[in-house]
């Protein structure tokens, strides 16, 4: 098989495999909107609890008087420069810290347990693994288990980089460059290779997934970054297609909710059923 063709027939593929496999299909659309859900529902809770912490922090410092006339009487006075109740701030902080901690670690859980679900059947789908429902729970546990694995490790590596650029850059001694933000074009970096490495889990030896991905990574970048190119475009049109809905009729909302999730389903057989021929191609 040329490579130029690759593309061009896993579009195909993609289509002919959603219209013979509609109840694992219609499965994987339901279990997308319970991923949308559920991480909405957790983004939402802390999220809000976050903003509210930030804005007591924000109303108790605008109530401050920070003037040299007003700092001058607090400290003859031997009060707090940060008002009455200087630890309103830290509990605050402090509540913004433990809710993020909540955030981050029920939203791993839920990408690596649903998601890794998700992935597990679009990738047996596309090598036919089953035909029906019945799944090998032996081999569900081993693939959520290194898809779980690789998603800490590069999602751990991308948040190195960013926490480290953005500490850099505010810190008040050292002085801010354009120059200082370019570690954080790795972070998109890692997650192309992150979700490179999804539809190889059930297809290499864990051990050599490293070596298969800079085979297909970067040897096969251009057809690689086409394909999620692709991806990219189609989710961004139903989901301008979405907002573009969001104050319109109900059922029009309705219906571009459901496209919108299943360009997820699709994306994910899509990209599978490259990742699979390139890397049979490179085997070969």
């Amino acid at each position: 098989m040329k490579q130029k063709k690759i593309i061009l027939r896993s579009l195909r593929e993609s289509f002919s495999v959603i219209r013979k496999n509609k109840r694992i299909v219609l499965s994987l659309l339901i279990l997308q909107l319970i991923l949308f859900s559920l991480m909405f529902f957790v983004n939402i809770k802390y999220q809000s609890k976050m903003l509210e912490s930030t804005q007591a922090i924000i109303e108790y410092m605008e109530k401050q008087k920070f003037d040299q006339a007003s700092l001058g009487l607090s400290l003859l006075q031997q009060k707090s420069v940060l008002g009455d109740d200087p630890l309103l701030i830290s509990r605050n902080f402090s509540a913004i810290a433990y809710n993020l901690k909540f955030l981050i670690f029920y939203t791993l859980i839920i990408f690596i347990l649903l998601n890794g679900f998700i992935w597990f059947l679009t990738c047996n789908l596309i090598n036919k693994n089953f035909k029906s429902l019945k799944i090998n729970i032996k081999n569900l546990f081993n693939y959520i288990f290194k898809f779980g694995l690789i998603a800490l490790i590069f999602s751990f590596l991308a948040y190195l980089i960013a926490f480290s650029t953005l500490e850099s850059s505010l810190n008040p001694f050292e002085e801010t460059q354009k120059s200082s933000f370019a570690p954080l074009l790795l972070v998109p970096v890692l997650f192309y290779f992150m979700y490179l490495a999804f539809p190889l889990l059930n297809k290499v030896q864990f051990k050599n997934i490293l070596k298969n991905l800079f085979n297909l990574g970067i040897k096969k970048a251009h057809i690689v970054l086409l394909a999620d190119l692709l991806t990219i475009l189609i989710i961004s049109v139903f989901s301008f297609l979405l907002f573009y809905l969001a104050e319109q009729n109900i059922f029009l909302v309705f219906v571009s909710t459901i496209l919108l999730t299943l360009s997820f389903v699709w994306s994910r057989i899509f990209l599978a059923l490259v990742v699979d021929k390139l890397n049979n191609y490179s085997e070969a």
